[in-house]
């Protein structure tokens, strides 16, 4: 990539910031400072299970935001009826595509790095503290890394409220076959309990294999919604 390149997808992922906070950015800093709101509660909260779950709550926005990344500014930039500027952005569409995709990544980032300061803030971990975190970041990452990268050529091929309905029933199909396995296959339930031993045993690993997965998920998802943009009509 030459410097033209670099300057194109700089330019086009601060145009998505500005669509990310379109409704305001106090908006942005609400999502950004609720986990810590919880970090609040739960330091406030008397016994050790309110801690725990106020914890998860934590992690949970924080991989949940970074998740709903491309829904937001995909539903900003249609409902402010800008996306015609695409066309004359001084950028080519691949750098543009590009660009949203490294935006996503920085925000997963961003998001799971905040994961750990809440859970270093609140819990005190049995394993060593930096294993643990390493291994809770690398969820957070990898499940917001491939959530995204499901979403994100949905947004690219169709309207975002149709993408947004294409996208929960694409999750929820996915959930639902995950449940049909555990529930009536009878070797899944021997699988999930081998797998569970495993995590415990191998975290690193295993936390290492979907991380590479994500990845992976994460380029052909870049590859698809380039292929869509090139073919669309702005």
């Amino acid at each position: 990539m030459n410097a033209v390149s670099l300057v194109q997808v700089k330019r086009s992922m601060r145009i998505d910031f500005l669509r990310l906070s379109a409704t305001g950015k106090s908006s942005v800093w609400v999502i950004v400072l609720m986990p810590l709101l919880f970090v609040v509660m739960g330091m406030l909260g008397g016994d050790e299970m309110t801690t725990f779950g106020f914890a998860g709550s934590a992690v949970g926005v924080c991989g949940m935001f970074a998740s709903m990344l491309p829904m937001i500014v995909a539903s900003n930039e249609e409902m402010s009826g800008n996306s015609s500027m695409n066309g004359i952005i001084p950028a080519t569409r691949l750098n543009q595509v590009l660009a949203r995709y490294a935006f996503m990544i920085v925000v997963d980032i961003l998001a799971a790095l905040e994961a750990m300061v809440c859970l270093v803030l609140l819990l005190h971990f049995d394993e060593p503290p930096v294993t643990s975190l390493i291994g809770i970041g690398l969820s957070v990452l990898s499940a917001a890394l491939f959530v995204g990268s499901l979403l994100m050529p949905l947004f690219y091929r169709f309207p975002a409220t149709q993408a947004i309905g294409w996208g929960f029933g694409l999750l929820g199909l996915l959930c639902l076959v995950g449940f049909g396995l555990y529930r009536f296959v009878p070797q899944s339930a021997f699988l999930a309990s081998k797998t569970s031993s495993l995590f415990t045993t191998h975290m690193g690993l295993i936390l290492g294999i979907v991380a590479i997965v994500a990845v992976l998920i994460c380029l052909c998802s870049f590859l698809i919604s380039n292929r869509i943009y090139a073919n669309k009509e702005l």
